[in-house]
């Protein structure tokens, strides 16, 4: 069911799958979707209109092979002989948003139930906590999963690694710069 918001309609999810399978390979790859909302339809244009876009992708590319390769390769690869269960979702989330089964991993650390997606438009992976896979329910994995599949069929993979980069640079240099305006204890 579409609704209208402030004189702007958005796409139901069910028209928005009507559409897409009706329209399957007529629409550009690198489009905006129907349901994105008008900021994030503005930031993917930009985006895309960008002529460093590709040097912008081989940095984004360094920097998840520095930042995640280790947490990656010390993941369980989620398949249908890891994790049957998991992969089915996995699978049928991807279906219904249309695009490419990811690839995913199942990682044991201190997030108890968090999924997470990060990467590239090209090569983008899906981060399940091993709680998560062993506690939720099938529903309840698939709204998780299928949260993040949205995300790369929303076309965020570039922005949202673009956004972490900024973050994990400018962060340590804010806790500075916040540490240093504050007044000797001597003078408070």
């Amino acid at each position: 069911m579409a609704i209208t918001y402030q004189n702007q309609r958005y796409t139901g999810f069910q028209e928005y799958i009507n559409r897409k399978v009706a329209r399957r390979g007529s629409v550009p790859a690198d489009s905006t979707p129907d349901y994105a909302h008008p900021v994030d339809g503005w930031i993917l244009r930009t985006l895309n209109a960008t002529p460093v876009r590709a040097v912008m992708s081989k940095a984004m590319d360094i920097f998840i092979s520095i930042n995640f390769g280790h947490m990656l390769s010390s993941s369980i690869h989620i398949d249908q002989n890891s994790f049957p269960d998991l992969f089915e979702v996995l699978s049928h989330c991807a279906r219904t948003l249309d695009i490419p089964v990811p690839h995913a991993v199942a990682r044991q650390g201190s997030d108890l139930f968090n999924a997470g997606t990060a990467g590239t438009d090209e090569y983008h992976f899906i981060m399940i906590s091993s709680t998560l896979c062993q506690y939720y329910t099938r529903d309840e994995a698939c709204f998780v999963i299928g949260h993040e599949c949205g995300h790369i069929a929303s076309s965020h993979m570039m922005y949202h690694t673009l956004v972490r980069i900024l973050t994990e640079a400018i962060a340590p240099r804010l806790a500075i710069l916040a540490c240093c305006s504050k007044p000797p204890r001597a003078c408070r």
